[in-house]
């Protein structure tokens, strides 16, 4: 799993508590993450665990790069992917990601941020 070395790479450099975004992946990690998770989510419902945090690794890095301002919205990140997954199905990748990353979730006037 070419996606599982990238994770093992960032997370080598990670820094404790630090945004996921903040990691700054290379290009090849970059292309690493969404070529490998395009292949896995082709074979699975969906994503737990390492995947999980793979798609959530992706997901921050595509938001640092295409947010352009305004309201931003999880359509940034399914659409490279060619995948559209349910909020639920996006809530519980989050929850698996942020267990992998040993992270909790953002709370902005006691309303969580995914």
């Amino acid at each position: 799993m070419v996606g599982a070395s990238v994770l093992s790479v960032v997370r080598a450099r990670a820094v404790r508590q630090a945004p996921l975004y903040a990691y700054r992946v290379t290009d090849q990690e970059f292309a690493s993450l969404r070529n490998e998770l395009r292949a896995e989510l082709k074979a699975t419902s969906f994503v737990r665990g390492s995947l999980a945090a793979m798609f959530c690794l992706y997901a921050s890095e595509q938001l640092r790069r295409g947010y352009r301002g305004g309201p931003w919205t999880w359509r940034l990140v399914p659409d490279p992917l060619n995948r559209r997954p349910t909020p639920s199905q996006r809530s519980a990748a989050v929850q698996a990601s942020l267990e992998y990353w040993q992270r909790s979730l953002v709370s902005v006037h006691t309303q969580e941020r995914m």
